[in-house]
């Protein structure tokens, strides 16, 4: 192998060029498959591209130019740099679940002022006078077309509300940027019924929807027809984006 190519891999693989390669490869992982859904609204997603291109140039710059001497202050800034990446592949294809929800104040939608929607229609297949399959954000952008009707929807179950007796959870996350400012929304089902299910099972309940009260909010209360545990239709089904 030609000397001078060998010199130059020297320079580019110290310890700042394996931590450019390393977010480069952090960059395709999140580019593949979209898997930067799990932490970003889909219409960032040239930010994700735009890493990729910043890194890989910085790195073949590396090729032609000679490092200075490597420092501690240097080493621990790479550290420090690489830590976002250790908790991207921690989190797997985890999205937000309860853990989250304790840590946050769910959201109550001002379902009121919101402008009412075109009545909602028979999907395809669904019998007639069966209950509206329809999804948890559609529900609420348009509530004065579903309220006092039989719906079926879908999302993660919270069992247990503190300081509340009576109601559990079935929620999602609403995200405007990303997931560090998701609010949990949802609606309530009666406590007694969740009973036998795990906290963050997915989860579709069908049953009769109307505006309640709860610590003083308006909140969407279903009076539970059923509810079964069902496949996650996707990895992040438990988003829904503004």
């Amino acid at each position: 192998m030609d000397s001078g190519l060998l010199g130059k891999m020297g320079r580019v693989f110290n310890f700042l060029g394996i931590v450019l390669l390393v977010w480069i490869g952090t960059f395709a992982y999140l580019a593949s498959d979209d898997n930067y859904t799990l932490f970003l609204k889909p219409g960032f997603g040239f930010l994700i591209y735009a890493g990729l291109f910043i890194c890989s140039a910085f790195f073949i710059s590396g090729l032609f130019n000679k490092p200075g001497r490597l420092t501690v202050s240097d080493m621990m800034n790479g550290l420090i740099i690489l830590m976002p990446v250790l908790f991207i592949f921690l989190s797997g294809n985890q999205t937000l679940n309860s853990y989250a929800l304790e840590k946050r104040t769910l959201m109550s939608p001002d379902l009121k002022s919101l402008e009412p929607g075109p009545e909602p229609g028979q999907p395809d297949g669904q019998k007639a006078g069966g209950p509206i399959d329809t999804s948890l954000a559609q529900l609420l952008l348009k509530w004065s077309s579903y309220n006092g009707k039989q719906v079926a929807i879908q999302g993660l179950l919270h069992p247990s509300l503190n300081d509340n007796d009576d109601y559990a959870l079935v929620f999602k996350y609403l995200i405007s940027c990303c997931a560090a400012d998701a609010v949990p929304v949802g609606i309530f089902i009666d406590k007694q019924r969740a009973r036998g299910f795990s906290k963050d099972d997915w989860v579709k309940v069908t049953g009769v929807v109307n505006l309640g009260k709860l610590n003083g909010q308006d909140v969407v209360v279903m009076s539970l027809d059923t509810i079964e545990k069902v496949e996650k239709p996707s990895k992040v089904a438990a988003y829904m984006f503004l």
